[in-house]
């Protein structure tokens, strides 16, 4: 996750990886050779092990695989003070949604840290109502204007 500020009335968060789309990429490529390289064949250098063909395990792998490619979702916050309003868009390949908020709504913006296998930041924003929105989450490391939390929070 990543906090940045382009000029004095704007905040944006950022949340993105690209963990996803590799570890889909990778089952799809497992799957296909699983499925379309016939067995003790001259692959990538070295002899394809399986002693039959097995599609139905290659099926599984390419379907697993596109599970995340395909409902991994990045997120963009942008706090605007000219306009008092918060914009909230998640994007991925299935389509945009966005959701916009007034300032006036937030009752306050509050950050979580857990310490269970590894810290894990959490960005919420509370409304008037009590309820809260997950801006994003971060694994390992949290970057607020070019400042790295993880150092200052320790381990």
């Amino acid at each position: 996750m990543n906090i940045s500020s382009p000029n004095e009335n704007i905040m944006e968060i950022r949340e993105f990886s690209i963990f996803p789309y590799l570890i889909g990429a990778l089952f799809v490529f497992i799957g296909f050779t699983t499925v379309f390289v016939p067995p003790g064949a001259d692959f990538l250098g070295g002899t394809w092990l399986p002693e039959e063909q097995a599609s139905w395990f290659g099926i599984m792998f390419i379907f697993f695989g596109f599970i995340p490619i395909v409902l991994y979702k990045s997120l963009a916050t942008k706090f605007d003070k000219t306009s008092r309003v918060i914009s909230i868009k998640r994007t991925g390949l299935l389509g945009r949604k966005i959701e916009q908020h007034s300032l006036d709504k937030i009752k306050e913006v509050y950050l979580t840290i857990e310490y269970q296998k590894g810290r894990k930041y959490s960005l919420y924003l509370k409304l008037n109502d009590n309820s809260s929105i997950l801006l994003g989450t971060s694994q390992g490391s949290l970057t607020i204007m070019g400042i790295d939390l993880s150092s200052i929070f320790g381990s």
